[in-house]
């Protein structure tokens, strides 16, 4: 499969979504493994904000897409993906990665080309919480760990720092 999108943020992780990957990886002994990659990928985004300032009159919204466009940009693949770009957490990958959908030939899956009409890329999210919104929310609410950002790198690198082993 195709992993170009891949190589932007994921946004809107839980704490259950984030104990559940941790827990994985500390099962596989691969905690140690990606805690680098993972630091590496967060300090990058971090990086991008902080050069891409938001501007006077800007919503949160148009700063955080400029934002996430910037760091796409930049090419740092998840630190997920294995040397074949396949996910290597698949059965473990949070919600916002599974509700994403491109439909069309991966050439056009890059940021220069997000407004070409030829590209229909599309996230399945519903107006409002959906029934797994709701169970992830309620589940996270049992999970004694605050990711302090919905950022999965940044949680990741937090939980892997912060959790002993299990």
């Amino acid at each position: 499969g195709c992993s170009a999108c891949c190589q932007q943020m994921v946004f809107d992780v839980t704490p259950v979504e984030v104990e559940d990957l941790g827990r994985h990886l500390r099962r596989a002994g691969r905690d140690a493994e990606l805690l680098e990659p993972l630091r590496a990928r967060r300090d990058r985004f971090d990086r991008v904000r902080l050069e891409n300032p938001r501007q006077a009159g800007e919503s949160d919204d148009d700063w955080a897409e400029r934002v996430a466009l910037a760091f796409w940009r930049e090419g740092v693949g998840c630190a997920f993906l294995d040397e074949e770009g396949a996910c290597s957490v698949h059965e473990h990958r949070p919600q916002s990665c599974r509700r994403f959908f491109v439909h069309g030939p991966a050439e056009l899956c890059n940021p220069d080309d997000v407004a070409r009409e030829e590209r229909r890329a599309r996230t399945v999210e519903p107006g409002s919480d959906d029934e797994v919104d709701q169970l992830l929310l309620a589940m996270s609410a049992q999970v004694a760990f605050d990711p302090e950002d919905d950022r999965l790198d940044h949680a990741m690198v937090r939980w892997l720092e912060n959790r002993s082993a299990d």
